[in-house]
């Protein structure tokens, strides 16, 4: 059966009236849906692209802030492992020792008056939140796994901010007692 151009026509503008007011009905149905759950919104370090730790280099190495910066850094494999042997050293679950193979991880400093004083933390996202800490060039300290949904890490605020985090709730977001 013969169909006339006008007919192909008054459907296809009826078929794009339909997908347009499906669309729009989906954008208005997901913007006002509440709020869920705490939820931490990552922005990790980009993956490496180079073994090469020269390269890798965000900053000069004798280059230092004032005391109070806060600074994301990147994390290597031998920063990892370190982690890895700080859980090992506290008897900690095994668990949290897969950081050094894996996970996203977040590595940053706030610097103090001295190299002594320059604070080091990391949160390692794995199956929960794990927590480590370092001052100055001393050893790495496992702090304890957390539970998102329950409270973060006691990470200073600008550290967070730092490596671009925030969190999305309705309240107050409980900090961790650490």
């Amino acid at each position: 059966m013969p169909r006339s151009p006008l007919v192909a026509a008054v459907l296809g503008a009826l078929l794009a009236i339909c997908v347009a007011g499906a669309a729009a009905l989906t954008l208005a149905l997901t913007s006002s849906a509440p709020a869920a759950a705490p939820a931490v919104v990552p922005r990790p370090t980009p993956p490496s692209s180079s073994d090469d730790p020269e390269e890798e280099a965000e900053e000069d190495p004798g280059q230092r802030h004032s005391a109070g910066t806060s600074w994301p850094l990147r994390i290597d494999r031998e920063i990892r492992e370190e982690l890895a042997g700080a859980v090992r050293r506290a008897g900690a679950p095994t668990d949290a020792a897969d950081v050094a193979g894996g996970g996203t991880v977040y590595y940053g400093i706030i610097y103090g008056e001295s190299e002594a004083t320059d604070e080091f933390y990391v949160v390692a996202m794995l199956d929960r939140l794990h927590y480590w800490t370092k001052q100055g060039p001393g050893e790495w300290r496992y702090q304890g796994a957390y539970d998102a949904r329950v409270c973060v890490p006691p990470v200073p605020a600008k550290m967070y901010a730092s490596w671009g985090l925030s969190f999305s709730t309705s309240g107050p977001q409980q900090v961790c007692a650490g």
